[in-house]
């Protein structure tokens, strides 16, 4: 019998739900043990994960898997997934503007479907894109999930090489709080 994760990519994996299926290579679900203990919920996959199929694994992934190390105990389940999953190639990096509504709306059921097999203690929001629409999500759970918001490694990286440092430190230390509150399953 299939699991509850196997029958989710099977009805995502070609999803047609938005225009983001013309120009996309893979449906990026995504990645991590389930069910787990937190939920890292970015942007939307970037070139690197349109190629390869799982969320972070750019240079941005590579941060945040270095933050992680650094703040999660190594026995903690995590998972990984994006409010959006797949490659808005029109931003090409840049997602200063916004990703079009649209396409957070037509994922919206996949998010709150994921959050759901998942059952994660804490969400952590990664990006103020991600900020803004899970916390509208979790809304859904009726406070179920604790949640947290850092800022994504690609603003970290993209910043100026004086605030990287700092932004970087401030990401491990807010992880690394909201783990002091949850017990490991």
């Amino acid at each position: 019998m299939p699991s509850q994760y196997q029958l989710h990519v099977a009805r995502w994996h070609d999803c047609e739900r938005c225009e983001l299926f013309k120009t996309r290579q893979k449906v990026v679900l995504a990645r991590g043990k389930l069910p787990c203990d937190i939920l890292f919920c970015g942007e939307s996959p970037g070139a690197s994960e349109d190629v390869i199929g799982k969320p972070f694994q750019g240079p941005a992934g590579h941060m945040l898997d270095r933050m992680i190390a650094q703040s999660i105990p190594k026995d903690w389940r995590l998972a990984f997934t994006n409010i959006i999953s797949c490659f808005p190639i029109e931003y090409k990096g840049d997602k200063s503007k916004g990703i079009d509504p649209a396409y957070i709306k037509a994922c919206a059921p996949r998010l709150k479907e994921f959050v759901e097999i998942a059952q994660p203690q804490l969400v952590v929001a990664v990006g103020k894109l991600s900020e803004q629409n899970v916390s509208t999500s979790l809304e859904d759970f009726d406070g179920k999930y604790k949640y947290v918001s850092i800022i994504h490694p690609s603003a970290i990286l993209q910043a100026d090489v004086t605030q990287r440092g700092l932004m970087y430190q401030k990401n491990v230390v807010t992880l690394r709080d909201s783990v002091d509150e949850l017990v490991p399953f």
